[in-house]
């Protein structure tokens, strides 16, 4: 992990930055997560007929699944970033 800087605007601009990159994080490894299902699904209901047990088997494995993270919205953290770049001035 990157360390904080000593300075407080940059900190507080930092802490902005590594928020959104903590939630970009989780949100990737989410979609990882599902992508590589829903093709495990995919490539089983292409290669075999029994679409009921495999339907069956992905709404399972979809419940199983944690609920969707939150992921950063680029318009509040540019919104954000704006405000301190305009603190700082």
């Amino acid at each position: 992990m990157i360390d904080s800087p000593a300075d407080p605007d940059s900190k507080a601009i930092f802490e902005t930055v590594a928020g959104a990159e903590r939630q970009a994080a989780e949100y990737r490894e989410f979609l990882t997560k599902l992508s590589a299902r829903l093709t495990r699904a995919m490539k089983a209901l292409a290669s075999r007929p029994g679409i009921g047990s495999e339907i069956g088997r992905l709404v399972t494995d979809l419940h199983a699944m944690k609920s969707e993270p939150t992921r950063p919205v680029l318009g509040k953290l540019i919104e954000s970033l704006e405000k301190q770049l305009t603190l700082q001035r």
